[in-house]
């Protein structure tokens, strides 16, 4: 990839563009594949490389000189911490965003105590709704034990914590459709005392 990044040529106004990066994998040629076509992307796809906040937020921001509804329409990502201040930057930059898969390494913040991590995490989604965000789909995956290319979905109750957050959302995975979740009772965490 860094080879092909001296020709101006390549990778321009795609409409659709998936990479999938190693973990070493020079992150600043990325953005400059991705900021060739920032005038015309509306469905991005970055796996096998675990962003970090600032660098989604990089990569978002490629993108924030188009009016909001002509910008990514699906995303992809691999993250480190699937956080809700991602959701947070997500839904205000990319309001028209209608399909999110995201692969996370592991739940919550960097900064928080590991085995907070999810309960916290739960926490803070339950004081949030993104009432403008128009998402309709959203998958989520974690890390399976220590290997980290084996991924598994989260279990159902989150996503119902998700789609709780996010009231367009009507579809989990690209498949099940969401119609009675805003009649279930969704997993409700103890957040009383948490920290972080």
């Amino acid at each position: 990839m860094s080879a092909n990044v001296q020709d101006e040529t390549l990778l321009r106004n795609l409409h659709s563009l998936e990479v999938a990066l190693g973990p070493l994998a020079d992150f600043p040629t990325l953005i400059k594949f991705v900021d060739r076509s920032a005038e015309t992307l509306t469905k991005l796809s970055i796996r096998n490389r675990f962003c970090s906040y600032e660098e989604v937020t990089e990569i978002i921001r490629t993108f924030k000189h188009r009016p909001p509804d002509s910008r990514l329409h699906s995303l992809t990502l691999s993250v480190k911490f699937f956080e809700p201040r991602l959701l947070d930057l997500l839904s205000e930059e990319l309001p028209h965003l209608h399909e999110l898969n995201v692969n996370a390494f592991n739940w919550g913040e960097e900064h928080w105590e590991a085995h907070e991590r999810e309960s916290s995490f739960r926490c803070r989604m339950e004081e949030r709704v993104y009432r403008d965000w128009n998402l309709y789909d959203i998958g989520v995956w974690l890390r399976l034990g220590y290997d980290e290319m084996i991924m598994k979905k989260v279990e159902y109750d989150d996503m119902l914590l998700l789609a709780g957050s996010i009231p367009s959302v009507q579809k989990f995975w690209g498949r099940y459709i969401v119609t009675t979740s805003r009649d279930l009772e969704p997993y409700s965490p103890d957040c009383e005392g948490m920290s972080g």
